[in-house]
């Protein structure tokens, strides 16, 4: 059996969140660094599979400052020697996916092969600030797949889509892991998600909530 660490990076104790804006303070900022350096070095000693960070923007309450999970997936990595790191999950739909292919093909190389990909829809409040389109998520999502897809595992690719088109491009440097890192995705309550999961046999985890379409 694997134990692998889930992390919301949250700053503040319960009455340093009650004062509001904790999310602005440098200080809880650093404090909560060295708290995710600590249990990342203690979970490597004992033998824990991995951890993952969130991703989630304009949390100025203090609850899940995990703007980026790559820069956190690096920061573990450089502090530890067998720990996995990975993300619960990168927002896709927000994300130029050419750009998301190359961040974590030069993590998996830093990390030495120990990088997990996870990918997700998101939630609205991040689409209506990044002015995307909420509607268009699910189309931007497997659009972007299909490219990071090819992206590590083609030397050379062009691609036709609905929102990204390319011709003969290629990424470098390439990923340790072969043909590409494991990828796996959240599920809340998405049906659709579910059975894009089984037709790219993708490992899914559970979300905040229980998936409806899965039964015990």
């Amino acid at each position: 059996m694997k134990f692998h660490l889930f992390m919301l990076p949250t700053i503040g104790r319960r009455h340093e969140l009650e004062q509001g804006m904790a999310g602005l303070r440098d200080d809880l900022y650093q404090r909560m660094l060295g708290e995710i350096d600590e249990q990342a070095r203690f979970a490597d000693e004992l033998g824990y599979y991995g951890i993952g960070f969130t991703e989630h923007h304009f949390h100025i309450e203090g609850f899940e400052l995990s703007t980026n999970p790559l820069m956190l997936d690096a920061f573990v990595a450089s502090r530890t020697k067998n720990l996995k790191v990975g993300q619960l999950a990168l927002v896709l739909p927000s994300h130029h996916p050419l750009r998301v292919a190359e961040d974590l093909a030069m993590l998996d190389c830093m990390s030495d092969g120990r990088v997990i990909s996870g990918f997700v829809r998101g939630i609205p409040r991040e689409y209506s600030v990044y002015n995307v389109d909420l509607a268009e998520s699910r189309a931007r999502f497997e659009e972007a797949w299909e490219i990071i897809k090819l992206a590590w595992t083609e030397e050379v690719f062009s691609y036709e889509g609905r929102f990204w088109s390319y011709n003969d491009v290629a990424i470098w440097p390439r990923p340790v892991q072969e043909p590409h890192p494991p990828v796996w995705v959240p599920v809340s309550g998405s049906q659709e998600t579910i059975e894009w999961a089984a037709r790219e046999n993708i490992p899914i985890t559970p979300g905040a909530f229980a998936p409806r379409s899965v039964k015990k």
